[in-house]
């Protein structure tokens, strides 16, 4: 159904072109089938909520004995041992009886004694085991058909996010039958919240946009910007995103608590981000979230065990690793759009991928060397303890620099080089620096995305770097002529100096909802918020929310 929506007057205008170019007189008309709002954001909950359903359905039938047989016997695994030796008390109880069955010399006891022992262990495990697969199973095959009503209908995300999923949300709805009062610190963190997505949207968002689209529309058309307008136009977009996407994101978790529903924080200061990696676990959280889970650990993950009896596993494994992660970041581009623009920014964000995950393994390897005895006892300790399914369930998409378990068995290097690049990389310079490439990669990715045509990226792309020469003010009251093509004004630069310091050093306002703050301060502050966004709407210049298209 997405694709059908979505791409299919793509792939027939490219169809079209191809056979213009080959001179066969065959053309398609193009439907033009109009996208329903939000239909990304619902397919993939639906896709999620499938998937499940069709892994309960699997485990009702032929494989329930066999995960009830492995959860038992990973849980004896790990708890067995905890069990034994932090209980205290039985502890202390054991070796009191040990001394008295030394002293009587009593053999049989004694057997009798562990026997006992180990049958309470056995019994406490498989009551445990048993009443929590139990649960889990009741959970899995029970599915109220009010409740998946809620979870399709529910609005506050359903048009641009955040991509919730039905665990999350199927339990909340449940939790609302049995506590039908209203919860009056919800409604005041939702006021406040709300009011500060509106106000990114209205305020910031919105101001970004003029510039922005004024910009665009120069090259996109054939024109050409000089380097301040350049830059103004991609800096402008950059910001105008982020605070749109994640001003509604903000509006949607706080409407949500208006129903006493808490919707995942979706943002998480992407722009901080000192790499590509860390960028994806604090952008569009949810949608990496369901790559993860459905993408990339079928996939493989970064474990890829299927392939651990082959010889060379370890270079496989890592090629296999690249491959995953070019695959999820090339598939995020195509989910955006159907267009070439979503295509290279998802090419180029596999590509910083790959790169990040190639030079974090070297920087690794010349800071750290393994234990080999340790590194052997790990692996047969795993491979005695772990399942393919779970070794990649402890991989995280948004965590894509998360550790092995063997890594647990490296040790420094105590080499003057790997000192020196220690020392290096926990510097304040390379910190800086490693946020300076992250970003501006950031930023150029963004012009591929916003950009109507292919032509118009490359044109900005020259203004920006100097291809197209300009004379520097030399006094303030000169900027507007040089920002004159997008609408520029004498504190265009300030906006956007501002927008740098809220982006990089303030904290997110999402923070705010896990503190225990008075009901009263978030009720005040988001009235003056509300107040102030309330006067902005008599303004003339407002912009539908920019993820209303994808």
């Amino acid at each position: 159904m997405l694709g059908f929506f979505k791409y299919t007057d793509f792939l027939l205008e490219n169809f079209n072109l191809f056979s213009q170019l080959l001179h066969l007189d065959f053309n398609i008309p193009l439907p033009h089938i109009l996208l329903p709002l939000g239909l990304s954001f619902v397919t993939f909950q639906q896709i999620a909520f499938l998937v499940d359903c069709y892994k309960r359905i699997d485990i009702s039938n032929m494989q329930e004995a066999y995960d009830i047989k492995s959860k038992e016997r990973d849980f004896q695994i790990k708890q067995y041992s905890y069990i034994k030796d932090n209980d205290e008390n039985k502890m202390r109880a054991k070796k009191v009886q040990q001394h008295k069955i030394e002293a009587n010399g009593d053999r049989d006891s004694k057997n009798s004694y562990k026997s006992k022992e180990n049958n309470f262990y056995k019994d406490y495990i498989d009551i445990y085991t048993q009443s929590h697969i139990k649960q889990d199973l009741h959970i899995k095959s029970k599915i109220d058909f009010i409740d998946y009503a809620l979870f399709v209908s529910f609005f506050p995300q359903l048009i641009a996010g955040p991509i919730v999923h039905h665990k999350e949300m199927m339990s909340q709805f449940g939790a609302l039958k049995n506590n039908s009062y209203i919860k009056w610190d919800y409604i005041a963190k939702g006021l406040f919240i709300f009011s500060i997505g509106l106000f990114k949207k209205v305020f910031i968002a919105d101001s970004f946009a003029k510039w922005a689209n004024a910009g665009f529309g120069v090259v996109e058309n054939g024109g050409v910007l000089n380097i301040f307008e350049s830059w103004v136009t991609s800096l402008s977009y950059t910001f105008q995103l982020y605070f749109d996407f994640s001003g509604y994101c903000d509006m949607a978790i706080g409407l949500g608590l208006f129903f006493g529903i808490m919707l995942p924080i979706n943002f998480n200061s992407p722009y901080k981000a000192l790499n590509i990696s860390e960028f994806w676990r604090k952008w569009h959280i949810t949608l990496g979230r369901f790559l993860k889970e459905y993408v990339y650990i079928p996939l493989g993950g970064n474990r890829n065990t299927k392939y651990k009896d082959y010889s060379h596993y370890g270079i496989l494994n890592k090629l296999l690793t690249l491959r995953n992660l070019f695959i999820i970041a090339l598939l995020s581009g195509i989910w955006h759009g159907a267009g070439y623009g979503f295509a290279i920014w998802g090419l180029l964000h596999g590509i910083a991928m790959i790169i990040h995950r190639i030079y974090s393994w070297v920087i690794d390897n010349m800071m750290h060397e393994r234990d080999s005895k340790s590194f052997l006892n790990t692996n047969l300790n795993n491979a005695l303890e772990s399942k393919d399914e779970k070794d990649s369930k402890d991989i995280d998409f948004k965590d894509l620099d998360s550790k092995s378990k063997a890594d647990s068995t490296k040790q420094l290097r105590n080499t003057p080089l790997a000192k020196n690049i220690r020392n290096f990389t926990q510097g304040r310079f390379y910190k800086v620096l490693c946020w300076f490439i992250t970003f501006n990669f950031i930023n150029i990715a963004w012009i591929f995305f916003r950009s109507e045509n292919v032509q118009g990226a490359f044109n900005l792309l020259k203004g920006m770097f100097g291809i197209i020469w300009v004379e520097l003010p030399l006094k303030a009251h000169h900027m507007p002529k040089l920002l004159g093509q997008i609408g520029g004004r004498n504190d265009t630069l300030v906006y956007i100096i501002l927008a740098f310091v809220v982006c990089v050093w303030c904290r997110s306002a999402t923070t705010k909802l896990s503190q225990h703050i008075n009901s009263i301060t978030f009720t005040i502050l988001g009235a003056v918020f509300a107040y102030i966004v309330l006067g902005l709407f008599v303004q003339d210049y407002n912009v539908p929310f920019l993820y209303f298209n994808f």
